[in-house]
């Protein structure tokens, strides 16, 4: 009875080591950002080289995904062709997919983004006309994107995979189209989600922002009293502008108040602004 009672108990420690060993493994293993960039057939692929009439053996060779620190807009990480190629595919005779897989860093806010080209300007892209404006080879002529158009991607956004969680991969999906060509230069809007603590006249505000690309939502505390922000979006000069108003409170609607405008500094961790008029300055106390 006693041996089987050992024997019992050693098998339950082993099945608990092993556990233990998968979890830790599959932490070990990091955090990733995988998904697909993929393109109508019509806007044709690469050429083998500039000038070249065929078309690249490896069209997803000249693509990268790349993360960036979303406040510090630095490259932290970017996909290696060379080491993990990435996956091309061409369903249905209809699109071109390019599937990749990046292991990023844990616990940091980054921007999700694909480019083509070197990744060595960033976070400024490559201005080759070779990837960005010259004729590619679609099945039925050369294609080039038409006049104050080029190659851009659609899809870039702000990721955080913490180590809290569970889930150690996230789907970022990207597709290639034509942009215009102010559009792909101001690939990387400024980053204000988080918790913001700062002055207000003689007083004090909390700010407490979601962000989704440019897009942003979020509330505003000044002096306890809480505001919705509405009609939020932040542009090209790391400026976020946006609607303060009052809350609906029963059958009061809500109410406009007043606007906010407000610059990042360099480096993204304060910022300086007006808020309803009245000067004001935060800085980042939590994400």
């Amino acid at each position: 009875m006693k041996k089987r009672t050992t024997q019992t108990l050693l098998l339950v420690f082993s099945v608990l080591l092993l556990l233990v060993s998968v979890t830790v493994s599959a932490s070990a293993q990091g955090y990733f950002v995988e998904g697909e960039i993929t393109w109508v057939n019509r806007f044709g692929v690469v050429p083998a080289r500039p000038g070249d009439t065929r078309p690249a053996a490896a069209p997803c060779s000249i693509f990268s995904v790349v993360a960036l620190d979303a406040r510090s807009k630095r490259p932290v990480a970017y996909t290696d062709q060379g080491a993990s190629p990435f996956q091309f595919t061409f369903p249905q005779g209809v699109t071109y997919v390019c599937k990749y897989s990046l292991k990023v860093p844990e616990d940091r806010d980054l921007y999700i983004m694909a480019t083509m080209g070197s990744v060595l300007q960033l976070p400024q892209t490559d201005r080759d006309p070779y990837l960005i404006t010259d004729p590619w080879i679609s099945p039925a002529a050369a294609n080039r994107p038409w006049a104050g158009t080029e190659r851009g991607f659609k899809g870039a956004t702000f990721v955080t995979l913490r180590s809290t969680d569970k889930r150690t991969i996230q789907t970022v999906n990207f597709q290639m189209t034509y942009v215009s060509n102010d559009a792909a230069r101001n690939v990387i809007p400024t980053f204000f989600a988080g918790a913001w603590r700062g002055k207000f006249g003689d007083g004090g505000f909390e700010l407490v922002i979601q962000q989704s690309g440019p897009d942003v939502a979020g509330h505003l505390n000044i002096n306890s009293v809480i505001y919705a922000i509405r009609e939020s979006r932040v542009d090209a000069n790391n400026t976020l502008r946006f609607l303060v108003v009052r809350p609906a409170s029963g059958h009061i609607p809500e109410v406009p108040i007043g606007n906010g405008e407000l610059v990042m500094d360099a480096g993204g961790k304060s910022f300086k602004g007006k808020i309803l008029n009245v000067a004001t300055s935060g800085t980042l106390i939590a994400r």
